[in-house]
């Protein structure tokens, strides 16, 4: 089969359902530039520049061009024949957004971590510096936190605060978004109070926690001494 000789829909569901190098070839002649500039152009608005981040998103929107197919053939309805552009436009721009809201998440789990933890030692007794241990004390600090904020908050909005709080934290979203989410019933400013509210309260637990710790073991420490001294 000669697929240059194809339509951009029927290129398109060739790929999609046989997987043909030649059709695969084809495609990439065809679509790369726009896919590549939808990549750069998200990309930027991101923040990321690099060459090598680009070429790594180009590469992971035909990834998952093959990964979904299958879903990507059920899915697709073209209404017109110039329409697989937008769908090209629209699916690349998602694995773009997708890629740095993952990135974003993982990193603001890690602020989490970091800000609302500074002696995080003192509060998990891990000293792992494996990847693993970090992720378990990682759950572990997110469950205190999340148990604390279930304790502490008790007014009639505290399951909708506590919701902020986590989609903020650990899912990545902006306060705009977040503003944005069906049943939050606040604005961008109003998200924001509610995030630095429960920040500051989660903070100030766990510091005390640390410091709370750090004194029994100061007091067990000092006992058993006492004890060898004694003896």
């Amino acid at each position: 089969m000669d697929y240059a000789e194809l339509s951009p829909v029927d290129l398109t569901l060739a790929c999609l359902r046989d997987g043909e190098h030649d059709a695969w070839a084809e495609f990439i002649r065809r679509f790369n530039p726009l896919i590549s500039a939808i990549a750069i152009r998200v990309a930027r608005k991101w923040g990321e520049t690099s060459p090598q981040v680009l070429d790594d998103l180009i590469q992971e929107t035909y990834l998952k061009l093959c990964a979904e197919r299958t879903s990507l053939i059920q899915r697709f309805d073209p209404a017109y024949p110039k329409s697989i552009y937008g769908y090209i436009k629209i699916f690349t721009a998602n694995v773009v957004h997708d890629h740095f809201r993952s990135l974003h998440t993982r990193k603001r789990g890690a602020q989490l971590t970091t800000d609302l933890s500074p002696a995080l030692e003192n509060v998990v007794e891990s000293r792992s510096s494996s990847s693993s241990a970090r992720s378990i004390e990682r759950a572990i600090l997110f469950d205190q936190i999340d148990r604390f904020l279930c304790r502490a908050e008790t007014s009639p909005t505290a399951e909708r605060d506590r919701r902020i709080f986590w989609l903020y934290y650990r899912v990545g979203l902006t306060s705009a978004a977040i503003a944005a989410t069906a049943g939050v019933g606040l604005n961008t400013k109003g998200v924001e109070s509610t995030i630095l509210r429960l920040t500051r309260r989660v903070r100030a637990h766990l510091t005390m926690a640390a410091v709370t710790k750090k004194s029994a073991l100061t007091v067990v420490s000092g006992e058993g001494k006492q004890a060898v001294e004694s003896y």
